[in-house]
């Protein structure tokens, strides 16, 4: 029975010494390569960034990335245009007031994620170090209960009465002095402003303030691919700095798997080797960890 308890205990020692022994040694390649793999930054779901499904207007360029992803099967899409009339009223002293009338298109597209885009869809992308995210778990859902004093209200003044004065208070008579010496030019306003329609005459915004109305969109989180470790190397943990508890090393890292969201917006890339020196410091409780800055 003692020769049982004896090596019981044996095993306890070596499992304890093993399990702490990130604390209470030196940085290695080993433990450097541990620690970098659990910060956010390399998580699988952590590179991301927001992409907007839905009836929405479109730039150009925003044109241009739907057409790339569309190609790529992780959408798909249709275009309307509607045309907006602009007319703005100027003074001028030789002319008197002159109005200008332009023109301009705008696109909008109906985005939609087609099954392949869904599967790149991250509900809960990654933020925080998994320890860091257990810490704030309680906080997920958190809402601070509101005690029953601060609904409390004193009706003493009238609200719409007080509204009424400071609506009267807020109206200022401007008068503007001109050098009539100097050609001076009034803009109506500093936008453009829109034609009023005259009784009986068609509004010709009515498609394009239609359009406006239709707006709906709905955002997602899209993968963009993710960051791998290559390689760890140049590891330094002097005696000195093992006492303070202090380590760096040469980290090469790729960005890998990259989507077609990841290329049409720019991600890191693909296989491209990078590198970056790293500094760790010595927890007792978590060993080895990458330090913050």
């Amino acid at each position: 029975m003692k020769t049982i308890i004896k090596c019981l205990a044996a095993a306890f020692i070596v499992t304890g010494m093993t399990a702490c022994s990130n604390s209470n040694s030196p940085l290695t390649a080993s433990y450097a390569k541990k620690a970098i793999k659990k910060e956010a930054e390399f998580n699988k779901h952590s590179q991301v960034r927001e992409f907007m499904t839905g009836f929405q207007e479109v730039s150009e360029s925003e044109l241009q990335d739907l057409a790339r992803l569309k190609a790529a099967g992780v959408i798909t899409y249709t275009t309307e245009k509607a045309v907006e009339t602009r007319s703005k009223r100027e003074w001028r002293y030789f002319s008197g007031y002159v109005t200008t009338t332009t023109k301009h298109t705008h696109v909008f597209a109906n985005v939609t994620l087609t099954d392949a885009g869904r599967k790149l869809v991250v509900e809960k992308p990654v933020r925080l170090r998994e320890d860091k995210i257990k810490d704030m778990a309680d906080n997920e859902n958190y809402e601070e209960p509101t005690p029953d004093y601060m609904e409390a209200s004193d009706n003493a003044f009238d609200t719409n009465a007080v509204q009424q004065v400071q609506e009267a208070d807020s109206t200022v008579e401007i008068t503007e002095e001109m050098d009539v010496c100097e050609e001076y030019v009034e803009t109506a306003s500093d936008e453009a402003e829109e034609a009023p329609a005259t009784q009986g005459e068609a509004d010709p915004n009515a498609a394009y303030n239609a359009m406006l109305a239709r707006i709906s969109t709905e955002t997602h989180n899209v993968l963009l691919g993710h960051y791998e470790v290559v390689k760890v190397k140049e590891v330094l943990c002097t005696d000195e700095m093992f006492k303070a508890g202090k380590g760096s090393c040469t980290l090469l890292y790729k960005f890998v798997d990259k989507t077609p969201f990841g290329y049409v917006f720019g991600a890191p890339s693909e296989d491209y080797i990078l590198t970056a020196r790293v500094k760790f410091n010595l927890y007792q409780d978590m060993g080895w960890t990458v330090a913050n800055d």
